[in-house]
């Protein structure tokens, strides 16, 4: 976790004593180069005696999960943000941001010196070192050294770490001016740019962190694959970080166990339409892309005809939110423009929730549908059974009351139930409906003209019957009419549990999962019998 204690292990897995000198630079310009807190979270709403936090305590970070490994990573070396601060006075600072890849602050110690701390990805930071520390001192880095930096960098990577370069420079004179994220000074007008202030770095080392996936996180993709929902990566990671990240959470394929396609951000250069369209068709993962990038995967799916839905935390991810048919930023880490720009917001920053908030959408349609075919169907059924009867010549199967109680018990309360239909088991293995689909579909149409026919059919059968038994006449009419009655409010119920499934039966579909519909079902029974006695008397 983030509990700020503990030891650092050499290569050979024993406590170092002493930090060695350039790993000392190292925590330091990670404690420095960092916006992020450590504090502590009661688990406990009471606190302990005299206010202390309760026994069940935990650490946590205020900020970016990264920044937050670096302070704890820092302080396990005795090298907290705590200690290293009063000695250092910050001065100027360059945020990180997707296209710099990498972060900047300038501090002032006690002898007046100027020390620049920066943070960032290897590929951009390498490039700008000249010196390399050791134990002994500092010499000039070679093309042998670039070689085995890069190399170690690339074997982190591919163990799905976070790969970070830590770098500073020292110099004496006036203190740079750095522009602040918005553009403007942060305390004085530019003296000198962040290019020239960024340059000649002396290379300190490199920090892998594990970003492991959530609980749970890979069952969601497996979810979306049977679901017809493609899950594709986009991050600003090294390639061969988000591969193997890929292929843990099983992006790398398809439902088929074809392989996708891993595109690093380089090959999104100068891509025309058509180029765009191709690169989106079969790649699951696209590493070290720039906010202008992930706009225009959006927009080449969309053009391909997809639903895209769009998570996303920073500034920068804000253009994609909103291009995206559904935005999405995440609660605990999102920034305020991405959460504006986006449609809805994730509380706990899971990927897993969002496949949880699909499937209820799907529910939501699916028990629309089903309150539609029921109560659709059943009114149907009365004004089919009241219509045929008339054109016939029949006297009216049902009684201006008994058409009442039916519309307010065995059609409203069912129909309701319905609408609270727990998932099936088969919600997420549907392919995606089509969104320009209307709900009332042709066959959809006619399914509910048979059924309710069906149902009117049935009610006016036992009607002719009643009238052919006992008469119809005065008492004989009026058992023929609480036959149609009956008839037609168990009919009713029975189809109520039918509505639930178009595609199985009601004794394949899981019959005591939805309490309300029994319930429902049970007061229009016992309802339905008063109002048969009622008829009865009368």
């Amino acid at each position: 976790g983030y509990e700020p204690t503990g030891e650092i292990l050499d290569a050979d897995g024993k406590p170092v004593e002493k930090l060695p000198t350039p790993l000392a630079y190292m925590l330091a310009t990670a404690a420095l180069c960092n916006n992020a807190q450590l504090d502590i979270e009661p688990a406990g709403e009471e606190a302990g005696p005299s206010g202390a936090p309760p026994q069940t305590a935990r650490w946590r970070i205020v900020g970016d999960p990264t920044e937050g490994a670096l302070l704890t990573l820092a302080a396990k070396g005795g090298m907290s943000r705590e200690t290293v601060l009063p000695s250092q006075t910050i001065i100027a600072e360059l945020p990180f941001d997707s296209d710099r890849k990498r972060m900047t602050v300038v501090t002032r110690d006690r002898t007046g010196r100027d020390i620049v701390h920066v943070k960032g990805s290897v590929d951009i930071l390498l490039p700008r070192c000249v010196k390399f520390a050791e134990n002994d001192g500092v010499r000039g880095l070679t093309d042998e050294d670039r070689a085995k930096i890069t190399a170690e960098a690339d074997r982190m990577s591919e163990k799905a770490l976070r790969v970070l370069a830590i770098c500073r420079r020292v110099r004496k004179g006036e203190a740079p001016r750095l522009p602040d994220s918005s553009g403007g000074p942060l305390s004085a007008p530019m003296s000198r740019s962040a290019e020239e202030v960024e340059r000649e770095l002396t290379f300190l080392g490199i920090v892998g962190m594990m970003d492991p996936p959530r609980a749970g996180v890979k069952e969601a993709v497996e979810t979306c694959r049977l679901a017809g929902i493609r899950a594709v990566m986009i991050t600003g990671d090294q390639l061969a970080t988000a591969s193997e990240i890929a292929r843990q959470l099983g992006l790398d394929h398809d439902a088929k166990g074809t392989r996708l396609r891993t595109v690093n951000g380089r090959e999104l250069n100068g891509l025309d339409d058509k180029g765009w369209l191709a690169m989106v068709a079969d790649a699951a993962v696209f590493a070290r892309v720039s906010p202008e990038d992930k706009l225009k995967i959006v927009d080449a799916l969309q053009r391909d005809g997809h639903v895209v839905a769009m998570t996303g935390d920073g500034v920068n991810d804000a253009p994609a939110l909103r291009k995206a048919d559904v935005g999405i930023a995440m609660g605990i880490r999102g920034t305020e423009v991405a959460k504006d720009a986006a449609d809805m917001v994730i509380t706990d920053d899971n990927f897993a929730t969002i496949v949880k908030a699909v499937e209820q959408g799907r529910i939501i349609v699916n028990n629309i549908l089903r309150f539609i075919h029921y109560l659709f169907s059943s009114n149907l059924a009365e004004i089919a059974t009241i219509f045929v009867a008339i054109m016939v010549g029949w006297p009216l199967p049902l009684g201006v009351m008994q058409i009442l109680w039916l519309n307010l018990v065995t059609d409203i309360f069912p129909a309701m139930a319905l609408a609270l239909e727990p998932s099936a088991e088969g919600v997420m293995k549907a392919a995606p409906r089509d969104p320009k689909q209307p709900l009332m579909t042709a066959s959809f149409g006619w399914l509910i003209v048979w059924q309710g026919g069906l149902l009117a059919g049935s009610t006016l059968a036992t009607f002719a019957l009643g009238m052919h038994w006992y008469g119809a006449q005065g008492a004989g009419l009026r058992h023929a009419e609480t036959l149609a009655f009956m008839t037609l409010a168990l009919a009713q119920v029975f189809h109520a549990f039918n509505a639930r499934s178009r595609r199985q039966s009601l004794f394949s579909v899981r019959l005591f999962s939805n309490v309300w519909l029994w319930s429902a079902t049970q007061i229009g029974r016992a309802s339905c019998r008063k109002e048969c006695r009622l008829t009865c008397r009368s």
